[in-house]
């Protein structure tokens, strides 16, 4: 059902916007996703979990990426901020450390907001990783 839903029906799901149901209908539209996909449900592939780093300079930290990032793409920052000890997690609760919004948010930032969760603009994210020793890789 999810591959074949359209964006206006994933945009039916909480904290869903029309940026990330596009982002979805464009990757079960992929054809090498498609086939990924296939093999997994016919359990040909097998999933083997990475070890999460124990350490570095962002341990501990469960952070949630909304809207679009100018300097790095998004999906670069969360996977930087992983190797750094950071869990990335898709959705904002009382848990959540920071909410970092890039532009065109989305609904995850009101509820940031609505929960008292600390917000940091794509300037204030940089300023923290390199606050934290981190070297930012350059674009």
């Amino acid at each position: 059902a999810l591959r074949q839903a359209d964006e206006a029906a994933l945009m039916q799901v909480p904290g869903v916007g029309p940026r990330m149901a596009e982002q979805i209908v464009a990757f079960f539209a992929e054809p090498r996703n498609a086939a990924v996909l296939d093999r997994l449900l016919e359990g040909r592939v097998r999933l083997q979990a990475s070890p999460s780093p124990s350490g570095g300079p962002l341990a501990g930290l469960k952070m949630v990426f909304t809207g679009s990032l100018a300097a790095l793409p998004r999906r670069a920052a969360q996977e930087l901020v992983e190797e750094h000890g950071a869990r990335v997690v898709g959705s904002v609760s009382r848990e959540t450390d920071y909410v970092v919004a890039g532009e065109d948010p989305g609904s995850k930032l009101a509820k940031a907001q609505k929960l008292g969760v600390s917000v940091l603009d794509e300037e204030a994210f940089l300023a923290l990783l390199r606050e934290r020793g981190m070297t930012l890789p350059r674009g």
